[in-house]
């Protein structure tokens, strides 16, 4: 907005408001409380979901890959 009005290009500090402290207090209590949690959750989600993607795609022959995305955008 302030490329098109110059008055919104410079804005006071003293008239701004910021949710900065309010994010940084959420973000530290949801890493305090459920790091157990969310490590389970990761760990799960690697060994289970993105490591058998991984060994599919690189088991994958690489012209087939080609191949199939060729077809999927025609």
């Amino acid at each position: 907005l302030g490329l098109f009005v110059p008055a919104f290009a410079a804005v006071p500090k003293a008239i701004t408001l910021t949710t900065a402290p309010l994010w940084k207090t959420a973000v530290s209590w949801i890493t305090i409380n459920f790091f157990d949690t969310i490590e389970a959750f990761r760990v799960a989600l690697i060994l289970n979901v993105l490591n058998p993607v991984r060994a599919f795609c690189e088991g994958f022959p690489w012209l087939g890959a080609v191949f199939l995305l060729g077809l999927a955008g025609y």
